[in-house]
Formats: C-alpha cells, sequence, structure tokens
C-alpha cells in the first residue's frame, strides 16, 4: 500500500473516532437525534442559501415575510378564539407579557414576533421559533386559558403571568424557561440539561417535577404542610424548604412524605437538582 494512501486512512480514522467521540458526548449532554435534526433543519432554512419566497398566510389579514429574512410582524387574536397555548423556542426567545385587563376593554392576543409559524389552529395558539427569531406577546391579564405547553429545546422563554384553568406544562431540554407568576389546576414540568424557574405559584392539583441533569427551582403557595410529597433520586438533589430531602433515601430510591393533604409534589431528580420552597399563605 502507498505511503499517501496510507496516511489518507490514518487521518480518516483519526477523524472517524473524533466524530464518534463528540456523538458520545452529545447524547451524554442529552442530545437526540430529533434535536440535531431539527438544528439542522433550522440552519438549512435561515441560511443565506435558502432562496424560498414563498410566504404563509398565518390569519385572514396577516402574511409573513419571507421565512429567512426575520422581519418583525404583528398579529391580532380575538381573546375569545384563543382556548389553549402551545409554544416551542428552538434557538429562539419568547417572551410573553400582561397586556392589562379585558375589563378595560383590551380583548386581543398581540404577537409582535420574527418567525415563519404562529397560527391559530382549532382553538390554540401556536407558535414556534428558530435561530435568532423572536416573539414578544401580549395577553389581557385577567384572561384564564385552558392549558399552556411551553417548550424550549435550545431557546429561551420568559412569562410574566400565566393563568390556566388545566394543566400547566413545561420542557426545556437544553434552553431556560422563567415564569414569574404562574396559576394552574395542575403542573407537569420537567428538565434535560435545561432550567425551569417559577417564582411564584398558585397550583391547585398535583404538580410532577423531573430534573435529568438540569434544574427545576419552584416557589409553591402554602405551606409544606399543604402537600404530600413522592420523593425520588439517582445521584441528584432535592431540597424541600430548604433541606435536602433526598437524605437517607433508601435503597428503593423513592421516599414518600404524607401530610394528609389534598394534593401531592412528585419529584425525580437523576443527575439534576429540584429546589422546593413555599410562598406561605
Amino acid at each position: 500500500m502507498k505511503k499517501v494512501t496510507k496516511l489518507c486512512l490514518m487521518i480518516a480514522g483519526i477523524f472517524g473516532a473524533f466524530g464518534i467521540a463528540l456523538c458520545v458526548i452529545g447524547a451524554i449532554l442529552g442530545g437526540t437525534a430529533g434535536l440535531f435534526s431539527r438544528i439542522r433543519d433550522a440552519w438549512i432554512r435561515n441560511s443565506w442559501w435558502n432562496f424560498s419566497s414563498a410566504t404563509e398566510v398565518v390569519s385572514e389579514d396577516v402574511e409573513y415575510a419571507d421565512s429567512w429574512s426575520y422581519e418583525s410582524s404583528m398579529l391580532t387574536f380575538p381573546a375569545d378564539s384563543v382556548k389553549n397555548l402551545d409554544i416551542q423556542s428552538d434557538l429562539g426567545t419568547v417572551n410573553i407579557y400582561s397586556n392589562g385587563s379585558s375589563d378595560g376593554g383590551n380583548d386581543e392576543i398581540t404577537a409582535d414576533i420574527s418567525s415563519e409559524y404562529c397560527t391559530l389552529n382549532g382553538d390554540t395558539l401556536e407558535i414556534r421559533l428558530d435561530i435568532g427569531a423572536v416573539a414578544d406577546v401580549y395577553i389581557p391579564d385577567n384572561m384564564m386559558l385552558e392549558s399552556v405547553h411551553l417548550e424550549a429545546d435550545t431557546g429561551e422563554i420568559y412569562a410574566e403571568t400565566i393563568n390556566c384553568s388545566g394543566t400547566f406544562s413545561a420542557e426545556a431540554d437544553i434552553g431556560t424557561i422563567d415564569i414569574d407568576s404562574l396559576v394552574a389546576q395542575s403542573a407537569n414540568i420537567t428538565t434535560d440539561t435545561g432550567s425551569i424557574n417559577i417564582y411564584s405559584s398558585r397550583v391547585t392539583g398535583d404538580i410532577f417535577l423531573e430534573a435529568d441533569v438540569g434544574s427545576v427551582n419552584l416557589s409553591a403557595y402554602g405551606s409544606e404542610s399543604d402537600y404530600n410529597f413522592e420523593i425520588q433520586n439517582d445521584v441528584g438533589q432535592i431540597y424541600i424548604g430548604g433541606v435536602d430531602a433526598g437524605e437517607n433515601i433508601g435503597s428503593s430510591g423513592t421516599k414518600k412524605i404524607d401530610n394528609s393533604a389534598v394534593k401531592t409534589i412528585t419529584a425525580h431528580a437523576d443527575t439534576g437538582q429540584i429546589e422546593i420552597n413555599f410562598e406561605g399563605e
């Protein structure tokens, strides 16, 4: 075999091993094939070689500019036509603000958004953001939605106030979700390597918290005695009222605390961290 051929094979082998190592590291840090493909697709959609001129109509009177240009558009939706909110931020930024009371004549949800996808699907307002996209969403502060789902893959989501009569759910893969005030009937909050912070909450039913490698911080209404707890951790940490609740958890890896309460907080931490504090009544 010629020296040049051997050299090429050696170089190919080195780069192949390096690629495998990166894939293993990415998987350990929480990367999935779906996430990588979404990042790839977002990059292709927003790269300079994408010359698509198609426009997408998202309401009767509003059209978006070319998706790659990310020109901002102001969209409005009648508040009584929106029952659910579903937001996913791949590599974008979403801010949700209160926009006054509907009692004062404000009966619309508005979105100042630079994204190729924002539409009312039935009674669900759906927003999807990719690389570099930004959305400022304004909701009447006394509006009660039926359900809210927030998902931050590698993006950021901030909400001033979330009010829903049903289930609130939040997922952070690598991204971050910050909520100043949450009202809901139940809550399902999970994070992979990202972080979720809820600084004030009034949840009338059960709460599920899960942190794989990332972190979840929840400030719950009432006192510790208002909740039952089911705690499960591997090498992660779970704090309840500033106390390490994962100590002496036993070989089963699960601990239950029965306070004879009507609602339960379930907290699972693999290698991540969960902190639960209480606001008092």
